[in-house]
């Protein structure tokens, strides 16, 4: 989580676009771990995104390959938003 935070600090909130990412993760995140919570996959929808989504950004974001960090990110809130 500290690459990620590093990388939201350094990276997304340096421009305009990258800003309303963040806000509107900090908007819409609360209500999509909710609504994955009630699902009785929850465990695995999260190992999932954790596995195949959250640790691939943070290597990509630690490797400087932001432009793909931020596709895997985009792909990954898409396909979370479509199970709820």
């Amino acid at each position: 989580l500290e690459t990620l935070r590093c990388y939201r600090d350094t990276k997304l909130l340096t421009s305009s676009e990258g800003q309303a990412l963040v806000e509107t993760y900090y908007a819409t995140a609360p209500a999509l771990v909710a609504a994955i919570a009630r699902r009785a996959d929850a465990r695995q929808i999260l190992l999932r995104s954790y596995l195949f989504d959250i640790v691939p950004c943070a290597i990509m974001a630690r490797l400087g390959w932001n432009r793909w960090a931020l596709v895997h990110y985009r792909r990954m809130m898409r396909r979370l938003t479509k199970l709820v």
